[in-house]
């Protein structure tokens, strides 16, 4: 019976790492492939960022993991890989695919077709950290109260959510929510942002609405997108 599933299940593995090979060139196939178990691939994407990808194929419908089968659950790099001489940034940003008795021809196609998908979701994920930066560094330019006070707060989010045990991209989707909490500020005219001592009742009324400005900056960026 297992040599049967094996005949059977290799096929489908190198199916899969041709798949994922054709479109991402730069992507590494872990161990040798005459001595690997049929039924499993092990692939580093260099640069990506590990957690993104995972991500971006759980979206896509796709369960896979991430570091060795005995590490399920952790987010160190797997130690097989780094005993292999694997760099720790690579070895984050590897996943392992896993095949059994169901599996087909049509799942592998599926699953190759996520892998693209999840590199252009971790690309945009990239593209969406490099975002919040600039959004912080000009908020910050602009108004020195702010500076330090965003992330003090996301900080703190982040600690809260981690304490009721809520899934690591929920709590990073919160610590980056909280970085960007006031950057509504930005479209609010200096001479009442910096103004020293209170507001008057139509200022007030204006500060007020850097909630709305805040949510119009962000509604652009998908990964606040989530229900």
């Amino acid at each position: 019976q297992s040599v049967f599933q094996s005949a059977r299940l290799e096929p489908l593995r190198e199916r899969l790492w041709n798949s994922i090979h054709a479109s991402c060139p730069n992507a590494i196939r872990n161990g040798d492939p005459a001595r690997s178990l049929a039924n499993t691939l092990n692939v580093s994407f260099p640069g990506a960022d590990g957690e993104s990808l995972l991500m971006g194929l759980d979206l896509e419908g796709v369960c896979v993991s991430s570091g060795s089968a005995c590490m399920v659950g952790s987010i160190q790099p797997s130690h097989v890989l780094l005993a292999m001489g694997v760099e720790p940034s690579t070895a984050l940003a590897t996943v392992r695919f896993s095949m059994g008795h169901g599996t087909s021809e049509a799942d592998i196609d599926r699953a190759a077709a996520a892998v693209h998908n999840a590199q252009l979701f971790e690309s945009l994920e990239r593209n969406f950290r490099n975002s919040v930066e600039v959004f912080i560094a000009a908020l910050e330019e602009k108004d020195r109260y702010t500076r330090g006070h965003s992330e003090r707060v996301a900080e703190f989010a982040e600690s809260t959510a981690r304490a009721l045990s809520l899934p690591d991209d929920a709590c990073d989707l919160i610590y980056q929510s909280g970085r960007l909490h006031d950057i509504g500020k930005l479209g609010i005219p200096e001479q009442i942002l910096l103004k020293p001592g209170g507001f008057t009742p139509d200022e007030w009324a204006v500060m007020k609405t850097h909630t709305i400005i805040g949510e119009r900056l962000c509604s652009g960026l998908k990964s606040f997108r989530q229900t």
